[in-house]
């Protein structure tokens, strides 16, 4: 695989004048003295671990059973010398992947002339929680970083007419939530009064899923390409956990204490919503395809071809449990309580944003006569079928007396590319059931904020209220205000609209505020 290369000297001198470091040689103008270093997985990290120049002296295709790693303070060289090289992170059984390079602390690596394929860098998945009364959330997903290499905070690389190929950072999935318990029935009595079946318990909320950093490279040091291919790599982040069911209600007792005791089932308990996304640095879950760099980057006549950021894949809303059915009298004229109302179902997750299809650069970055192509970043979608306690994604609301809420459909993530340039997701509007905007006394002034009542949109929102009573108004930015002149209950209608759409998101509900003499 012999090709037009950077020498030796000049790539020495990259490091030397353009990044202010040590030469692998201590001098920019002398050549390092080489060594021979065998087609074998030892030997090649014998290398690394004792440092100095290394050179292959035949084709060789290395099949990895674990990660190379550089040991700290070292400054390590391989050249492939014109032969056809190759570092592979697929194992002998050709089932088992890993990560290729690793390095540690202030380590400098100078690679020419090599191939980096099939490396993988997989988070762990967060656990799920455990199911109890109250359902125990998921645990969080571990991010994965550098598929081919990962480069610390302090160390160097410098990438010589080096090809990554097909490599995959990978972030853990959120665990699912834990169920909620069920509610305890109430036992058969015959002493009068009220008796209830108890409340089911919360599901628990899914874990945060794990983000994904360069399924190339990651680089929080210095980064230095010259020349070389990278195709085909991708960063994948993890799957947010699904919520946990929330626990049916307990039936209310069998009574036998005449025709006027009740006993009503209890509620059921509300599922729990889908994890969310976890991000560093405030940027995007997914980022770069095929180069992540928080530190020095630099590339130059480099090829960036069909490398790929892809958002969290959104998780699933817990069911809510249905409620207790009623207890009821053994007396002739037999009475029952009201069963219990159904659980709320938890609504769904988004679907998180992706920054970089081919590479994410947040220090300081310089880039020179590379070519890039169908290079992308997709942002997490949710599942064509979601839909509101149907197919997922918002958990279904629980049965009973008053059935609950189905949850909300969650939406899909937001694509970055390399010019900052962002298309944002639809986040539904939502007023909850029942909204009420509580109490106020006749003629006192009120302010109050209608914000809370309201759930998901992008933003900004706008306000409009009809049917108010005299005396009150409401603004645009949202808040009841005014002093109300006549007691009682009264209803009005609120519309919230999403404004940044270029279809606006809108909804409605009427709202309940008490006046008091």
């Amino acid at each position: 695989m012999r090709r037009a290369r950077l020498s030796r000297t000049a790539g020495l001198a990259v490091l030397a004048t353009a990044l202010g470091v040590t030469t692998l040689s201590g001098q920019a103008s002398a050549r390092p003295a080489s060594h021979a270093v065998a087609c074998s997985q030892a030997a090649v990290q014998k290398a690394l671990s004792a440092g100095g120049t290394y050179v292959f002296g035949a084709d060789c295709h290395l099949q990895l059973t674990e990660t190379l790693t550089v040991s700290p303070g070292r400054t390590v060289s391989l050249d492939g010398n014109g032969h056809n090289v190759v570092l592979d992170g697929l194992g002998p059984d050709n089932v088992t992947r890993t990560r290729i390079l690793a390095l540690s602390a202030r380590d400098v690596l100078f690679l020419h002339n090599l191939v980096l394929t099939n490396g993988l860098a997989q988070g762990r998945p967060g656990s799920d929680g455990h199911s109890r009364y109250v359902g125990e959330a998921g645990g969080e997903g571990q991010s994965g970083r550098g598929g081919a290499i990962y480069n610390p905070k302090f160390s160097t690389v410098v990438l010589d007419y080096v090809n990554v190929i097909h490599s995959t950072a990978i972030g853990g999935d959120g665990g699912d939530g834990g169920n909620g318990g069920d509610g305890q029935d109430a036992p058969p009595t015959s002493n009068p009064g009220l008796v209830n079946g108890a409340d089911g318990g919360p599901g628990g909320t899914g874990g945060i899923a794990g983000g994904a950093y360069g399924g190339g490279v990651y680089s929080r040091g210095t980064l230095v390409v010259v020349g070389g291919t990278f195709i085909g790599n991708i960063a994948q982040a993890g799957a947010e956990g699904d919520g946990g069911a929330g626990g049916a209600g307990g039936d209310g007792a069998t009574l036998h204490c005449g025709p006027n005791c009740t006993s009503p089932g209890g509620n059921g308990g509300q599922g729990g919503a889908a994890g969310k996304a976890y991000k560093i640095f405030n940027y995007a879950l997914a980022e770069g395809g095929a180069i992540y760099s928080n530190g020095y980057f630099s590339i130059r006549d480099a090829t960036l071809t069909d490398n790929h950021a892809i958002g969290t894949r959104p998780g699933e809303g817990g069911d809510g449990g249905d409620g207790g059915a009623s207890g009821c009298s053994t007396a002739t004229t037999s009475i029952c309580g009201t069963p219990g109302d159904g659980g709320r179902g938890g609504n769904g997750g988004y679907g998180d944003l992706a920054a970089g299809g081919a590479y994410f650069a947040n220090g300081y970055s310089a880039e020179a006569q590379s070519a890039f192509t169908t290079n992308s970043a997709d942002a997490g979608q949710v599942a064509s079928d979601c839909s509101a306690g149907g197919t997922g994604c918002g958990g279904r609301g629980g049965a009973g007396a008053s059935a609950g809420d189905d949850g909300t459909v969650g939406g899909s993530g937001v694509s970055r590319d390399a010019d900052g340039r962002t298309a944002r997701a639809i986040r539904p509007v939502k007023i909850g059931r029942n909204a009420s905007a509580g109490a106020v006394r006749r003629h006192h002034h009120l302010r109050r904020s209608l914000s809370r009542l309201v759930e998901g949109g992008v933003g900004p929102l706008t306000y409009k209220c009809a049917k108010l009573p005299r005396g009150l108004k409401c603004t645009k930015d949202g808040f009841l205000t005014g002093r109300p002149r006549k007691a009682g209950d009264v209803t009005f209608v609120l519309t919230v609209t999403d404004t940044w759409a270029a279809v606006p998101n809108t909804a409605k509900r009427h709202v309940l505020l008490v006046v008091k003499h």
